[in-house]
Protein backbone atom coordinates (compact mmCIF):
# COMPACT_ATOMS: atom_id res chain seq x y z
CA UNK A 1 0.00 0.00 0.00
CA UNK A 2 1.50 3.37 -1.00
CA UNK A 3 1.62 6.39 1.26
CA UNK A 4 -1.22 8.21 -0.51
CA UNK A 5 -3.69 5.35 -0.16
CA UNK A 6 -2.63 4.65 3.44
CA UNK A 7 -3.28 8.21 4.61
CA UNK A 8 -6.57 8.75 6.44
CA UNK A 9 -8.86 10.66 4.09
CA UNK A 10 -11.05 13.62 5.00
CA UNK A 11 -14.74 12.62 5.42
CA UNK A 12 -16.17 13.46 2.01
CA UNK A 13 -19.64 13.16 0.50
CA UNK A 14 -21.17 13.78 -2.90
CA UNK A 15 -24.89 14.06 -3.53
CA UNK A 16 -25.24 13.47 -7.27
CA UNK A 17 -28.88 13.53 -8.39
CA UNK A 18 -28.23 13.46 -12.12
CA UNK A 19 -29.55 9.89 -12.39
CA UNK A 20 -32.88 10.73 -10.78
CA UNK A 21 -35.22 11.21 -13.77
CA UNK A 22 -38.14 12.84 -11.95
CA UNK A 23 -37.73 16.33 -10.53
CA UNK A 24 -39.81 15.46 -7.46
CA UNK A 25 -37.42 12.60 -6.63
CA UNK A 26 -34.38 14.85 -7.03
CA UNK A 27 -35.89 17.64 -4.98
CA UNK A 28 -37.06 15.33 -2.18
CA UNK A 29 -33.53 14.01 -1.69
CA UNK A 30 -32.19 17.57 -1.80
CA UNK A 31 -34.76 18.66 0.81
CA UNK A 32 -33.80 15.83 3.12
CA UNK A 33 -30.09 16.65 2.91
CA UNK A 34 -30.51 20.29 4.06
CA UNK A 35 -33.48 19.73 6.40
CA UNK A 36 -31.59 20.49 9.66
CA UNK A 37 -30.72 23.93 8.27
CA UNK A 38 -33.73 24.97 6.18
CA UNK A 39 -37.09 24.05 4.81
CA UNK A 40 -36.89 24.39 1.02
CA UNK A 41 -39.48 24.52 -1.72
CA UNK A 42 -39.08 25.25 -5.44
CA UNK A 43 -40.23 28.28 -7.38
CA UNK A 44 -42.30 27.79 -10.52
CA UNK A 45 -43.33 24.67 -12.42
CA UNK A 46 -41.46 21.83 -10.73
CA UNK A 47 -42.43 19.25 -13.33
CA UNK A 48 -40.71 21.09 -16.17
CA UNK A 49 -37.55 21.96 -14.24
CA UNK A 50 -34.31 20.48 -15.54
CA UNK A 51 -32.09 21.73 -12.75
CA UNK A 52 -29.95 19.02 -11.16
CA UNK A 53 -29.39 19.71 -7.47
CA UNK A 54 -25.99 18.65 -6.20
CA UNK A 55 -23.80 18.80 -3.12
CA UNK A 56 -20.20 17.99 -2.41
CA UNK A 57 -18.84 18.51 1.07
CA UNK A 58 -16.12 17.77 3.57
CA UNK A 59 -16.41 17.42 7.34
CA UNK A 60 -13.47 18.86 9.25
CA UNK A 61 -14.06 17.86 12.84
CA UNK A 62 -16.80 20.33 13.80
CA UNK A 63 -17.21 22.38 10.62
CA UNK A 64 -18.55 21.49 7.17
CA UNK A 65 -17.22 22.95 3.91
CA UNK A 66 -19.55 22.51 0.94
CA UNK A 67 -20.15 23.30 -2.70
CA UNK A 68 -23.79 23.13 -3.75
CA UNK A 69 -25.75 23.70 -6.92
CA UNK A 70 -29.52 24.21 -7.03
CA UNK A 71 -32.42 25.72 -8.96
CA UNK A 72 -34.75 28.60 -8.10
CA UNK A 73 -36.22 28.04 -4.66
CA UNK A 74 -37.05 29.42 -1.23
CA UNK A 75 -35.00 28.61 1.86
CA UNK A 76 -37.02 29.12 5.05
CA UNK A 77 -36.14 28.83 8.73
CA UNK A 78 -39.04 30.14 10.81
CA UNK A 79 -39.36 30.07 14.61
CA UNK A 80 -40.92 26.62 14.54
CA UNK A 81 -38.05 25.30 12.43
CA UNK A 82 -35.52 26.90 14.79
CA UNK A 83 -37.12 25.14 17.76
CA UNK A 84 -37.37 21.81 15.94
CA UNK A 85 -33.74 21.89 14.85
CA UNK A 86 -32.23 23.85 17.72
CA UNK A 87 -29.15 21.59 17.63
CA UNK A 88 -28.25 23.16 14.25
CA UNK A 89 -27.56 26.59 15.77
CA UNK A 90 -24.88 27.39 13.24
CA UNK A 91 -23.28 30.34 11.47
CA UNK A 92 -23.30 29.93 7.68
CA UNK A 93 -20.73 31.76 5.55
CA UNK A 94 -21.67 31.74 1.86
CA UNK A 95 -20.29 32.97 -1.44
CA UNK A 96 -22.48 32.73 -4.54
CA UNK A 97 -20.13 31.74 -7.36
CA UNK A 98 -23.11 31.87 -9.72
CA UNK A 99 -26.59 33.28 -9.24
CA UNK A 100 -27.88 35.35 -6.34
CA UNK A 101 -29.87 35.16 -3.11
CA UNK A 102 -32.24 37.76 -1.63
CA UNK A 103 -32.14 37.16 2.13
CA UNK A 104 -34.01 38.26 5.23
CA UNK A 105 -32.19 36.98 8.31
CA UNK A 106 -33.60 38.24 11.59
CA UNK A 107 -33.64 42.02 11.31
CA UNK A 108 -31.15 42.08 8.43
CA UNK A 109 -31.96 42.13 4.71
CA UNK A 110 -29.25 41.85 2.06
CA UNK A 111 -28.28 40.42 -1.33
CA UNK A 112 -25.66 37.71 -1.87
CA UNK A 113 -24.00 37.38 -5.28
CA UNK A 114 -20.54 37.38 -6.88
CA UNK A 115 -19.74 40.74 -5.29
CA UNK A 116 -20.23 39.78 -1.66
CA UNK A 117 -19.95 37.15 1.06
CA UNK A 118 -23.02 36.57 3.21
CA UNK A 119 -22.92 35.50 6.86
CA UNK A 120 -26.17 33.93 8.08
CA UNK A 121 -27.22 33.40 11.70
CA UNK A 122 -29.34 30.24 11.93
CA UNK A 123 -30.47 31.18 15.42
CA UNK A 124 -32.54 33.87 13.72
CA UNK A 125 -35.49 33.39 11.38
CA UNK A 126 -34.54 33.28 7.72
CA UNK A 127 -36.34 33.69 4.42
CA UNK A 128 -34.29 33.53 1.23
CA UNK A 129 -35.19 33.52 -2.45
CA UNK A 130 -32.57 32.26 -4.87
CA UNK A 131 -31.95 32.05 -8.58
CA UNK A 132 -30.24 29.07 -10.21
CA UNK A 133 -27.03 29.12 -8.21
CA UNK A 134 -23.70 27.55 -7.31
CA UNK A 135 -22.52 28.30 -3.78
CA UNK A 136 -19.40 27.78 -1.68
CA UNK A 137 -20.30 27.50 2.01
CA UNK A 138 -18.69 27.01 5.40
CA UNK A 139 -20.98 25.84 8.23
CA UNK A 140 -19.64 26.56 11.74
CA UNK A 141 -21.40 25.79 15.04
CA UNK A 142 -22.03 28.94 17.09
CA UNK A 143 -20.09 27.61 20.08
CA UNK A 144 -17.00 26.90 17.96
CA UNK A 145 -17.08 30.40 16.47
CA UNK A 146 -17.63 32.08 19.83
CA UNK A 147 -14.67 30.20 21.31
CA UNK A 148 -12.46 31.58 18.55
CA UNK A 149 -13.85 35.11 18.19
CA UNK A 150 -15.25 35.83 21.65
CA UNK A 151 -18.71 36.34 20.15
CA UNK A 152 -20.52 36.07 16.81
CA UNK A 153 -20.60 39.76 15.99
CA UNK A 154 -18.96 39.04 12.62
CA UNK A 155 -22.50 38.62 11.28
CA UNK A 156 -22.84 42.39 11.63
CA UNK A 157 -20.31 42.69 8.78
CA UNK A 158 -22.61 40.83 6.38
CA UNK A 159 -22.59 41.19 3.49
CA UNK A 160 -18.83 41.61 3.04
CA UNK A 161 -17.74 43.15 -0.26
CA UNK A 162 -15.16 40.97 -2.00
CA UNK A 163 -13.48 44.18 -3.21
CA UNK A 164 -12.61 45.17 0.37
CA UNK A 165 -9.59 43.80 2.20
CA UNK A 166 -11.48 41.57 4.65
CA UNK A 167 -13.86 40.24 2.03
CA UNK A 168 -11.10 39.54 -0.48
CA UNK A 169 -8.98 37.78 2.13
CA UNK A 170 -11.91 35.70 3.39
CA UNK A 171 -12.99 34.70 -0.13
CA UNK A 172 -9.46 33.67 -1.07
CA UNK A 173 -9.22 31.64 2.15
CA UNK A 174 -12.53 29.88 1.40
CA UNK A 175 -11.46 29.06 -2.14
CA UNK A 176 -8.04 27.88 -0.97
CA UNK A 177 -9.58 25.73 1.74
CA UNK A 178 -11.84 24.03 -0.80
CA UNK A 179 -9.05 23.37 -3.30
CA UNK A 180 -6.80 21.93 -0.63
CA UNK A 181 -9.55 19.69 0.72
CA UNK A 182 -9.95 18.13 -2.72
CA UNK A 183 -6.37 16.89 -2.65
CA UNK A 184 -5.27 16.53 0.97
CA UNK A 185 -5.51 13.97 3.76
CA UNK A 186 -7.19 14.35 7.14
CA UNK A 187 -4.16 15.75 8.96
CA UNK A 188 -3.60 18.52 6.42
CA UNK A 189 -7.36 19.19 6.31
CA UNK A 190 -7.56 19.71 10.08
CA UNK A 191 -4.54 22.01 9.91
CA UNK A 192 -6.24 24.04 7.18
CA UNK A 193 -9.40 24.21 9.28
CA UNK A 194 -7.44 25.64 12.21
CA UNK A 195 -5.78 28.17 9.91
CA UNK A 196 -9.16 29.20 8.54
CA UNK A 197 -10.57 29.65 12.04
CA UNK A 198 -7.46 31.64 13.01
CA UNK A 199 -8.10 33.87 10.01
CA UNK A 200 -11.67 34.52 11.19
CA UNK A 201 -10.32 35.26 14.65
CA UNK A 202 -7.74 37.66 13.27
CA UNK A 203 -10.19 39.48 11.02
CA UNK A 204 -13.28 39.61 13.26
CA UNK A 205 -12.25 38.67 16.81
CA UNK A 206 -12.91 41.12 19.64
CA UNK A 207 -9.92 42.22 21.70
CA UNK A 208 -10.28 43.28 25.32
CA UNK A 209 -8.79 46.78 25.46
CA UNK A 210 -7.52 46.19 28.99
CA UNK A 211 -5.39 43.23 27.93
CA UNK A 212 -1.62 43.48 27.66
CA UNK A 213 -0.17 44.81 24.43
CA UNK A 214 1.62 41.54 23.70
CA UNK A 215 -1.77 39.80 23.30
CA UNK A 216 -2.84 42.34 20.69
CA UNK A 217 0.50 41.90 18.96
CA UNK A 218 -0.03 38.13 18.92
CA UNK A 219 -3.42 38.63 17.24
CA UNK A 220 -1.81 40.89 14.62
CA UNK A 221 0.81 38.22 13.97
CA UNK A 222 -1.95 35.65 13.39
CA UNK A 223 -3.38 37.80 10.59
CA UNK A 224 0.12 38.27 9.15
CA UNK A 225 0.80 34.53 9.23
CA UNK A 226 -2.50 33.61 7.66
CA UNK A 227 -1.95 36.23 4.98
CA UNK A 228 1.18 34.36 3.96
CA UNK A 229 -0.77 31.12 3.69
CA UNK A 230 -3.60 32.72 1.72
CA UNK A 231 -1.27 34.55 -0.68
CA UNK A 232 0.93 31.49 -1.13
CA UNK A 233 -2.08 29.30 -1.94
CA UNK A 234 -3.24 31.88 -4.46
CA UNK A 235 0.20 31.70 -6.05
CA UNK A 236 -0.02 27.91 -6.23
CA UNK A 237 -3.38 28.04 -7.98
CA UNK A 238 -2.17 30.58 -10.54
CA UNK A 239 1.36 29.38 -11.26
CA UNK A 240 0.63 28.91 -14.96
CA UNK A 241 -0.40 32.54 -15.36
CA UNK A 242 2.49 34.41 -17.04
CA UNK A 243 1.25 37.63 -15.40
CA UNK A 244 1.83 36.24 -11.91
CA UNK A 245 4.44 38.52 -10.37
CA UNK A 246 4.98 40.95 -7.50
CA UNK A 247 2.94 43.74 -9.11
CA UNK A 248 0.02 41.40 -9.79
CA UNK A 249 -0.02 40.15 -6.19
CA UNK A 250 0.13 43.67 -4.75
CA UNK A 251 -2.95 44.65 -6.76
CA UNK A 252 -4.75 41.39 -6.00
CA UNK A 253 -4.32 41.66 -2.21
CA UNK A 254 -4.23 45.46 -1.85
CA UNK A 255 -0.81 45.43 -0.22
CA UNK A 256 2.50 47.20 -0.76
CA UNK A 257 5.68 45.63 -2.10
CA UNK A 258 7.18 46.09 1.36
CA UNK A 259 4.35 44.11 2.99
CA UNK A 260 4.71 41.35 0.42
CA UNK A 261 8.46 41.27 1.00
CA UNK A 262 7.95 40.91 4.76
CA UNK A 263 5.49 38.04 4.25
CA UNK A 264 7.87 36.06 2.02
CA UNK A 265 11.21 37.08 3.51
CA UNK A 266 11.62 33.69 5.23
CA UNK A 267 11.37 31.82 1.89
CA UNK A 268 13.71 34.06 -0.09
CA UNK A 269 11.20 36.55 -1.43
CA UNK A 270 8.14 36.34 -3.68
CA UNK A 271 9.96 35.91 -7.00
CA UNK A 272 12.16 33.16 -5.59
CA UNK A 273 9.11 31.43 -4.12
CA UNK A 274 7.22 31.53 -7.43
CA UNK A 275 10.26 30.16 -9.30
CA UNK A 276 10.66 27.34 -6.78
CA UNK A 277 7.01 26.29 -7.13
CA UNK A 278 7.24 26.40 -10.93
CA UNK A 279 10.34 24.23 -10.81
CA UNK A 280 8.38 21.78 -8.67
CA UNK A 281 5.66 21.67 -11.32
CA UNK A 282 8.30 21.01 -13.95
CA UNK A 283 9.64 18.19 -11.81
CA UNK A 284 6.16 16.65 -11.56
CA UNK A 285 5.61 16.80 -15.33
CA UNK A 286 9.07 15.48 -16.12
CA UNK A 287 8.50 12.55 -13.77
CA UNK A 288 5.57 11.41 -15.90
CA UNK A 289 6.85 12.59 -19.28
CA UNK A 290 6.05 10.57 -22.40
CA UNK A 291 7.92 10.29 -25.68
CA UNK A 292 5.88 13.09 -27.27
CA UNK A 293 6.75 15.70 -24.64
CA UNK A 294 10.02 17.64 -24.66
CA UNK A 295 11.86 19.06 -21.69
CA UNK A 296 11.95 22.45 -23.40
CA UNK A 297 8.16 22.54 -23.91
CA UNK A 298 7.60 21.86 -20.20
CA UNK A 299 10.10 24.54 -19.22
CA UNK A 300 8.43 27.11 -21.51
CA UNK A 301 4.99 26.13 -20.19
CA UNK A 302 6.09 27.12 -16.67
CA UNK A 303 7.77 30.37 -17.68
CA UNK A 304 11.39 29.33 -18.32
CA UNK A 305 12.24 30.59 -21.80
CA UNK A 306 16.02 30.24 -21.37
CA UNK A 307 16.95 26.55 -21.45
CA UNK A 308 20.37 27.02 -19.83
CA UNK A 309 18.91 29.09 -16.99
CA UNK A 310 16.17 26.49 -16.49
CA UNK A 311 18.66 23.60 -16.33
CA UNK A 312 20.92 25.40 -13.84
CA UNK A 313 18.01 26.43 -11.61
CA UNK A 314 16.48 22.95 -11.73
CA UNK A 315 19.75 21.21 -10.83
CA UNK A 316 20.39 23.70 -8.01
CA UNK A 317 17.06 22.83 -6.39
CA UNK A 318 16.81 19.07 -7.05
CA UNK A 319 20.44 18.03 -7.44
CA UNK A 320 19.70 16.37 -10.80
CA UNK A 321 19.31 17.67 -14.33
CA UNK A 322 15.89 17.60 -16.03
CA UNK A 323 17.08 14.88 -18.41
CA UNK A 324 18.14 12.72 -15.45
CA UNK A 325 14.65 13.00 -13.97
CA UNK A 326 13.14 11.87 -17.29
CA UNK A 327 15.37 8.81 -17.38
CA UNK A 328 14.55 7.87 -13.79
CA UNK A 329 10.83 8.43 -14.33
CA UNK A 330 10.66 5.79 -17.07
CA UNK A 331 10.90 3.12 -14.37
CA UNK A 332 8.59 4.75 -11.82
CA UNK A 333 5.07 5.42 -13.15
CA UNK A 334 2.34 6.15 -10.58
CA UNK A 335 -1.39 5.40 -10.83
CA UNK A 336 -4.09 7.65 -9.41
CA UNK A 337 -6.45 5.94 -6.91
CA UNK A 338 -10.17 5.82 -7.72
CA UNK A 339 -13.18 6.25 -5.46
CA UNK A 340 -16.73 4.95 -5.73
CA UNK A 341 -19.51 7.47 -4.99
CA UNK A 342 -22.23 6.69 -2.48
CA UNK A 343 -25.88 6.31 -3.55
CA UNK A 344 -27.94 9.55 -3.56
CA UNK A 345 -30.17 8.28 -0.72
CA UNK A 346 -27.17 7.35 1.43
CA UNK A 347 -25.39 10.64 0.70
CA UNK A 348 -28.49 12.74 1.49
CA UNK A 349 -28.96 10.95 4.82
CA UNK A 350 -25.29 11.34 5.74
CA UNK A 351 -25.24 15.04 4.84
CA UNK A 352 -28.28 15.59 7.08
CA UNK A 353 -26.50 13.71 9.87
CA UNK A 354 -23.39 15.89 9.51
CA UNK A 355 -25.36 19.12 9.89
CA UNK A 356 -26.89 17.79 13.12
CA UNK A 357 -23.70 16.34 14.60
CA UNK A 358 -21.19 19.17 14.05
Amino acid sequence: MNKQSAEIQIPHLKLDLSQEKKFIDRFTLWQESVRPLFHTFPIGDTQSSRIVHSSEMFQLDNIVVAKTGFGEQFFVRDKKWCRQYDESDHILIQYYQQGYCETNNGSRSFLMNQDSIGILDLNETLFSKTSVSKVLSVVIPREVLENKLGDCSLIENSPLSVDGFKGKLLLTAMQTLWQQLLHGGLSSGLELKEDFMDLLGGLFGKSNRSEDKHILLKEANIVEGISFRVVSEYIKRNLADPKLNVEHLCKRFFCSRAKLYRLFHSVGGVSQYIQFLRLCECYKELSRVNENTSILSIAIKWGFSNHSHFTRSFKKVFGLSPSSIVELAKENLLLEPSQNPASPESAAHQIQKWFVEI
